[in-house]
């Protein structure tokens, strides 16, 4: 199985946001308004995931990194 990668950048200047891009160069982009709307992000994509998946989180200090984590890791199981 070869698995399928996302990089997510969170927190951009104009507020928190998870920029997701495949390597097939497809872009989304979810603003969100608070913590527990970023968790929540989190926890949807997480659900998705299957094993093997690979996800990046980049961004500066305070931009949401650990706030989405924690929802991926909930929505995964873990």
């Amino acid at each position: 199985m070869v698995p399928r990668r996302a990089v997510v950048q969170a927190g951009a200047a104009r507020g928190p946001e998870a920029v997701t891009t495949t390597p097939a160069g497809l872009r989304r982009v979810v603003r969100t308004r608070s913590a527990r709307a970023t968790e929540a992000l989190g926890e949807r994509i997480g659900r998705r995931l299957q094993p093997g998946d690979v996800v990046a989180l980049v961004g500066p200090v305070g931009a949401g990194k650990t706030v989405l984590a924690r929802g991926l890791a909930r929505g995964a199981g873990a």
